[in-house]
């Protein structure tokens, strides 16, 4: 016996598409009891356009007008340095030390500024601050964009929000911009092709050839290369010079750290008579010329 009664099909309870065809082709034979009244429409509505959150979601991924790619995201502005975690409750960055990294330690990313030398004023500053369960890291992200300026505050910008999260990373990236390769052969060579300027005395060399070694990277040249491209580039009269006052030659009487302790003291007591002639009236300039060399026999005599 074949079963006359129409079968009820059974539709997917999230499916509201269908389930909406069917009740308005319901309410079009005025079936007692299928009416659906307009709020129950709207909230069916609603809920298919905003699906509640952890349920099944299989209709397709909403229309996105053109127009709403040029729409501002607040989530995309921010430092892309990553505030990090401080457990200490009493932790402040304090305005006063804001103020003392922007007035004694600026960098703008000219190409006659020394990045070693920012890294080098700018670490300086960041020692004299400690607190207890601060990691001294946490003050140095905080602080170091306070130390950028013109060209390189725009070069940090750039990249995304919170990218850079360690100290090592952005000591990298910063370097890798304002320190390039190219930059650092150049300097090399300048070091090794040092010379004595003629009207250049040994104070003034040896003061213009360290200002060269800070630009470089600290393993660049080891102790006795740095001593040896100087002397080697000072003038043969300045060599003569050293060697008489190290007791003969600099070269086999001093080690490494000696050679580099006596080329200071003989530096600064050139640069000390010099000052002093300078301070002397004219008519005693026989007297200290006498002086200068009596002082000069003495310390010889000493060191030997």
């Amino acid at each position: 016996m074949t079963d006359t009664r129409r079968a009820i099909p059974t539709f997917h309870e999230q499916d509201e598409q269908t389930i909406r065809r069917l009740r308005r082709a319901e309410r079009g034979k005025n079936i007692v009891g299928e009416e659906e009244s307009e709020e129950e429409f709207q909230d069916m509505e609603e809920r298919s356009t905003n699906p509640p959150e952890g349920g099944a979601n299989n209709n397709p991924q909403q229309r996105r007008v053109l127009a709403s790619y040029t729409f501002a995201n607040a989530r995309h502005y921010g430092s892309s340095i990553l505030s990090p975690n401080v457990n200490a409750n009493n932790f402040e960055l304090k305005p006063q030390l804001i103020t003392l990294v922007q007035n004694n330690c600026s960098f703008g990313g000219g190409p006659l500024e020394d990045p070693n030398q920012h890294l080098s004023t700018f670490l300086r500053i960041c020692d004299t601050v400690k607190s207890n369960g601060v990691h001294p890291d946490i003050y140095k992200l905080l602080l170091f964009p306070f130390s950028l300026r013109d060209k390189a505050i725009q070069w940090l910008e750039t990249f995304p929000k919170e990218s850079i999260n360690t100290w090592d990373n952005l000591v990298s990236k910063f370097l890798a911009k304002f320190y390039p390769s190219q930059r650092i052969i150049r300097l090399k060579t300048e070091v090794q092709t040092f010379t004595q300027m003629d009207a250049e005395n040994l104070y003034e060399a040896w003061e213009r050839y360290k200002a060269l070694l800070r630009k470089c990277p600290p393993e660049m040249f080891t102790e006795w290369d740095k001593l040896q491209n100087f002397y080697e580039g000072l003038t043969l009269k300045a060599q003569e010079a050293l060697d008489h006052s190290a007791g003969g030659s600099l070269q086999l009487m001093k080690t490494v750290e000696e050679a580099q302790n006596f080329i200071d003291m003989v530096a600064n007591n050139q640069y000390f008579f010099a000052h002093q002639r300078q301070r002397q009236p004219s008519q005693r300039k026989g007297v200290l010329e006498l002086e200068r060399v009596d002082t000069i026999l003495a310390q010889h005599k000493v060191m030997q």
